[in-house]
């Protein structure tokens, strides 16, 4: 008897304890809805003109 009740407990506690993270779901979809598509842009600095001779292209170079 003192078994069954020991098992009936783990199992709500670790159903109480596995529910505490489902909260945060919500806000991270409000967020996802909030943000903006955006451009972003990057430039491979090697790939262009050397200026200063060091064999490595650089910020001049662009």
């Amino acid at each position: 008897m003192i078994k069954r009740i020991f098992v009936y407990a783990a199992i709500a506690f670790a159903f109480i304890i596995t529910t505490e993270g489902c909260q945060n779901m919500s806000r991270n979809q409000q967020a996802a809805k909030t943000m903006q598509p955006e451009v972003i842009y990057h430039i491979f600095l090697r790939s262009f003109y050397d200026s200063n001779g060091d064999g490595i292209g650089d910020i001049n170079g662009i």
